[in-house]
């Protein structure tokens, strides 16, 4: 009996230690690591969660340095590295964001490159799918080809990839970030194409939204008449960057573009729903008053870039010194150098331009197979490129993309929307030699002609930077490729059998919008047009109406400025879309016709003041009623949006017809049959409203109705893990606001600099300098920013190299 308890017990061991020691699959899509292994007190997750003192002095030795490196750490865990040359410089930035963002930096460009799947199994194959179809991989090819041309841009790139792989080679597997213990997976080797990704990634997320399907349904839809009427492409209250009578004298040579733009607006409607695409409220502000309109007499730079908000942060800080260099700011994981930032001269900081860059093109195929077209009246044979998707436990994927002269044809599933039609994007086939040493180099500038010639090699995505200097410059310039294009092309779909559809080339850096030192004293930027339409190009896009209005407003009454009044001013959760909009709601309201509740709502509306304040409930209401009554004003396409892609008038068009027609014929509401004016439905969603707000408000869990509550804004790691994010974030905010904090978007890194002598600056970003979930400094600062609450930044300079705020040094030799 004890042999065979013992064989029994012996089975079961074997078994149970089997079972712990591979992967298991719970669902599909969802494995649990070995439990063995991550359940390990010397290698598993305990290692990660253990409470560690993360600034502890050390001395690292490397290969790859040349001279030797010294890194001090403040109170914040912000690196303050000092090298002898760039070389290591580079490599120690590459070596000191590895140690805390490793992972990021990995998934960041898995999922540029379509490789998701290679950790995460069949639940992301489709969309590995989508960014192979997309090009991004071919996009960052051609951005490492074309940067290898250039020997001192290159070696930028290959000091970095050293460093971030210094730090892998030295890591044991108990030191792995906790995401590759849960995921059961090993770091691999970074190498110059995944910094070409991450870069390209950026693209995407700034460059790559587009209305062309949606227009040319609408068009086809409500005809031409209709369509001018409904989407004018730019609000006229609008305060554009670069103001009506901007002379553009300076632009030497205007090239001829064709006026005859043939679209593909016959036919049938592009039919099935659009696809979610990346969210519309990205977007920044930033901004520079001279010395003359502040009380220190000196310049001050904000910037405030508008991003989805993660942990780990989009962002990491950083100071970078060597001979010719000494700069602080945030970095991008992944990317040498500092993006946005200062140094002991100057400041700078961008926005996205929000320009039209790609377009979409249909295709008259000369075959049914689909493997040759007609351009120009002539046969044209589709190329191909091989995608091989290898997906963690099940079968490889191989998919085969057709590439026409306008680009790929992503999508080639009948059910699609844009099923057949050919991409053409600005960022596959525009490169620069120097295009990395642009933001180097910029860190690197004393005066304007060096923030100039820096920020001419840079090509994509196209921003808008703002500048300022010690010695009393300010500048406002678009940096980035803008594609020649004739009066409206690329709004709608395009005839793709006909080459002069296409934009040839793309305008001189030279010739971009730029304006400095202004009579004003004051440049702003923030997503909205750039120029008044007495601009000499066409360049389409998509553009916010309220955020550079409200700034223009306040900074043009603001004199004797001091950093609070900055701080103020960036936290600020005014809206003028709201003051603006109730009024014109409220017009049309008659409050003879509400019960007592909704009196009661109509009084603290009628009162409210425009701001959206977290433990406020007038912006619920408002948000609430808006939305309503816009869908019920827009139900022809609202009704549509499942079935059929289509625009719909935006915010300041739709308050300009209520103020202005409110008996036009979209207000009646097609699903009854009456025939309804706006008052109508201004009353019938009012009423609605209260109804909503009242059920809302009784959950005792959504804080009485409060903004912040009804927002929910929330912080979500990278993984979508929900014990690594922050939910139900209590801060001011709305997406049309300077403030604009939404449920997931937001101002990714606030940052304030006053070019004093010295330097003065203060920032704050929503998460934390580790990317450790264990880690006190994961998020330990967004607590801070939903408060508006900055740091101080220490700065280190030859002059005053230390401070009591730097708690260890690293120290890297051979």
């Amino acid at each position: 009996m004890r042999i065979i308890a013992f064989l029994v017990s012996l089975i079961v061991t074997v078994a149970l230690a089997y079972a712990l020691s591979i992967s298991i699959k719970i669902k599909p899509g969802v494995t649990l690591p070995p439990l063995a292994k991550f359940f390990c007190p010397f290698t598993g997750f305990w290692q990660n969660a253990v409470a560690k003192n993360e600034l502890t002095n050390m001395k690292l030795h490397l290969s790859g340095i040349e001279k030797g490196v010294e890194i001090k750490m403040d109170d914040r865990m912000v690196p303050h590295i000092s090298a002898q040359n760039d070389h290591d410089l580079l490599y120690a930035q590459g070596y000191i964001t590895a140690a805390n963002r490793l992972w990021q930096m990995d998934i960041a460009t898995r999922a540029a490159s379509g490789r998701l799947s290679e950790v995460l199994g069949n639940r992301t194959s489709k969309v590995d799918r989508m960014s192979r179809r997309k090009g991004l991989m071919l996009a960052a090819e051609n951005s490492l080809q074309s940067w290898k041309t250039n020997k001192k841009s290159f070696e930028l790139v290959e000091a970095y990839v050293a460093g971030v792989n210094a730090y892998i080679n030295q890591l044991s597997e108990r030191n792995y970030p906790i995401e590759f213990k849960l995921l059961n997976y090993k770091p691999e080797q970074w190498t110059p194409i995944k910094t070409a990704l991450f870069a390209i990634s950026m693209a995407q997320t700034l460059a790559s939204q587009e209305y062309d399907l949606e227009n040319t349904n609408a068009l086809k839809l409500f005809g031409a008449d209709d369509y001018n009427f409904l989407f004018p492409e730019q609000n006229p209250n609008q305060t554009p960057i670069f103001p009506a009578g901007t002379k553009w004298d300076y632009i030497k040579d205007i090239p001829t573009v064709s006026n005859e733009v043939k679209n593909s607006i016959f036919g049938d409607l592009f039919k099935y729903p659009r696809e979610v695409s990346d969210d519309p409220h990205i977007g920044s502000n930033n901004w520079t008053v001279s010395a003359a309109k502040t009380r220190d007499s000196a310049a001050i730079l904000c910037n405030d870039p508008h991003l989805n908000l993660t942990l780990p942060s989009i962002w990491y800080e950083i100071q970078l010194t060597a001979p010719g260099i000494n700069t602080y700011g945030v970095s991008l994981p992944g990317i040498p150098g500092v993006i946005i930032g200062f140094n002991e001269n100057i400041a700078w900081g961008v926005t996205n331009t929000e320009w039209d860059v790609l377009d979409w093109y249909k295709i008259k195929w000369s075959d049914n197979n689909k493997n040759a077209y007609i351009l120009d009246g002539k046969k044209m044979n589709v190329t191909y490129r091989i995608e091989t998707i290898s997906v963690r436990d099940s079968l490889t994927i191989v998919d085969s993309v057709k590439y026409t002269t306008w680009g790929p044809i992503v999508y080639e599933d009948a059910k699609s929307p844009k099923y057949g039609l050919a991409m053409r994007w600005l960022v596959h086939n525009t490169q620069s030699p120097e295009e990395l040493e642009s933001f180097y180099e910029l860190d690197k500038a004393k005066n304007f002609d060096e923030y100039y010639a820096a920020t001419n090699k840079y090509v994509k995505p196209a921003q808008n930077i703002v500048f300022a200097s010690n010695n009393g410059d300010i500048a406002l310039r678009i940096l980035g490729k803008m594609p020649f294009r004739s009066k409206g092309q690329g709004k709608f779909i395009m005839d793709g059998s006909v080459t002069d559809n296409g934009w040839k080339n793309t305008l001189p850096n030279e010739d971009n919008p730029m304006l400095k030192n202004p009579p004003t004293g004051y440049l702003t930027s923030s997503n909205q047009n750039t120029t008044a339409p007495d601009y000499p190009f066409y360049y389409g896009g998509n553009y916010d109406d309220y955020r550079g209005r409200y700034i223009n407003r306040r900074l043009s009454h603001m004199d004797s400025i001091s950093i609070e009044d900055m701080m103020k001013l960036q936290n600020d959760p005014y809206s003028i879309f709201a003051e603006e909009a109730l009024p014109a709601l409220l017009n049309q309201l008659d409050p003879m016709n509400l019960n007592t509740s909704e009196r009661k709502i109509y009084d603290e509306l009628k009162n409210w003041k425009y701001s959206f304040k977290a433990e406020r409930k007038e912006p619920t209401y408002f948000k609430i009623w808006w939305d309503g009554f816009k869908e019920k004003t827009w139900d022809e396409m609202y009704r549509l949006v499942d079935s059929i892609p289509v625009m719909i008038p935006e915010n300041w068009r739709t308050v300009q017809i209520l103020n202005t027609d409110p008996g036009n014929k979209y207000f009646d509401n097609k699903s009854t049959t009456a025939i309804e004016t706006a008052k109508d439905i201004v009353t019938m969603t009012f009423k609605d409203m209260v109804k909503e707000f009242d059920k809302f408000a009784k959950d005792t869990l959504h804080a009485d109705g409060k903004w912040w509550a009804y927002r929910n804004t929330t912080i979500e790691h990278i993984g979508r893990i929900p014990a690594f994010s922050r939910k139900n974030i209590i801060t001011d905010g709305f997406k049309d606001a300077i403030n604009a904090t939404t449920n997931k978007t937001g101002p990714s890194w606030r940052m304030i600099v006053e070019l004093s002598k010295p330097v003065k600056a203060w920032g704050v970003y929503p998460g934390g300098q580790s990317g450790n979930p264990g880690s006190k400094y994961y998020d330990n600062m967004v607590d801070q920013w939903a408060k508006g609450q900055y740091n101080e930044i220490v700065f280190l300079t030859k002059e005053n190299n230390d401070s009591d705020r730097i708690v260890s040094t690293i120290s890297i030799s051979k």
